[in-house]
């Protein structure tokens, strides 16, 4: 990764891509449709993930550092690219991708477009304990403990509420999840 982040003004926006400008440059980079939805700002900072391609160098950009290495875990299996990869994330969450990687549900993936079963496969065989991790923000999981609440009860309240919240609104999910205690 030659690139960390471009930080810049919005100049020209579609669900799919964005052209930062930062320093005199406009940068185009290719976006999942979470990230799109995080652009209502005249000025942005996006983690960059670079691919080399047939000589051309391409961007990806992401809102949050769980979006980034979601995408690269992706890139790690052989035969999928940066657009299957955009594909993927933008039909699914982060916390459903692993979700569904750990459970082995092979059909949730075949489900998006230009997967298909055997890809699908492919995925979740190459990425299955690449996961092993919890699906919960470890800082929603500590507001939660200080708050008084045994790691038990706070990783089970979390769950149930992780998959209704946009990934990355940290203040969101501990609302949601203080609500349904």
């Amino acid at each position: 990764m030659f690139i960390n982040h471009i930080e810049g003004k919005v100049v020209e926006t579609t669900p799919a891509s964005v052209v930062l400008e930062s320093g005199g440059v406009g940068y185009y980079i290719k976006i999942p449709v979470s990230t799109y939805e995080q652009l209502k700002k005249d000025r942005i900072r996006l983690l960059i993930s670079m691919i080399f391609k047939n000589e051309v160098i391409e961007l990806y950009g992401f809102y949050t550092e769980e979006e980034r290495n979601y995408f690269e875990s992706l890139l790690k299996v052989r035969g999928i690219g940066g657009e299957t990869a955009l594909r993927i994330l933008s039909s699914m969450n982060f916390y459903e991708f692993k979700e569904v990687v750990d459970r082995g549900d092979v059909d949730s993936l075949a489900e998006v477009r230009g997967i298909g079963r055997k890809r699908a496969e492919k995925i979740v065989f190459e990425l299955k304990g690449l996961f092993k991790e919890e699906i919960i923000p470890n800082e929603a999981l500590s507001a939660l403990i200080s708050l008084g609440f045994t790691r038990k009860e706070a990783k089970r309240i979390l769950l149930n509420v992780v998959k209704s919240v946009p990934q990355g609104d940290l203040e969101m999910l501990i609302k949601e999840a203080l609500k349904n205690t």
